[in-house]
């Protein structure tokens, strides 16, 4: 069986093929629209809204690059590479979350290498709003259902408490790719809680 490292490196490394080309772009659409805000902050500009919060689906979503703007400026690479290692981040998630449901490494890694590999929703990754945002949606996601299926078998309300905070503080932060989530967990709720009807 693989090591943990080498499987960290295996993620990685297919994460770097995928996307590595990514930290050679430049701002795309709403990036272009994020670093006019980033300079304007205080003002109301289009869909962010006025303020660092915003408001409506696209608020929070300006909080997390204003420390980045002071250090990098419109230098894009910075950005991309954050991109990447959220990304990559994701992609640790998903080898965690879907171990603690098979606890099975080679399925484990082997969905997490085709996550990693990237092919599908991959214009996602090509601008940095939409990237940091995503990334950051699935991994709060598959956080979510973890100490979600965690309460389903252990029945520990503590879970499930900190499954609803995560799942609001999702809706609240990343809006935008989370506010169909209530449908995933009821499918999940579906799938995995372990209560068969009574026939009579």
């Amino acid at each position: 069986a693989a090591t943990g490292s080498f499987k960290i490196g295996i993620l990685f490394f297919v994460v770097f093929i995928a996307y590595g080309q990514t930290l050679q772009m430049y701002f795309l659409i709403d990036d272009n629209a994020l670093i006019y805000k980033l300079q304007h902050i205080n003002e109301y500009s289009g869909f962010w809204g006025k303020g660092i919060i915003g408001e409506g689906p696209y608020r929070h979503i300006v909080v997390q690059f204003v420390p980045f703007y002071p250090i990098f400026g419109i230098n894009p690479a910075p950005y991309f590479a954050v991109g990447v290692l959220f990304y990559f981040l994701a992609g640790i998630s998903l080898y965690i979350f879907v171990n603690f449901l098979t606890k099975n490494n080679l399925i484990a890694l082997g969905a997490s290498a085709i996550f990693a590999s990237g092919y599908v929703g991959s214009e996602s990754m090509f601008g940095i709003v939409n990237s940091w945002q995503t990334t950051r949606g699935i991994i709060m996601t598959l956080i979510t259902f973890g100490l979600f299926y965690q309460y389903i078998k252990t029945k520990n309300l503590i879970f499930y408490l900190l499954s609803v905070i995560l799942f609001f503080f999702s809706l609240d932060t990343v809006y935008i790719r989370a506010h169909g989530l209530i449908f995933a967990i009821l499918l999940f709720d579906v799938l995995f809680w372990p209560v068969l009807p009574k026939i009579y």
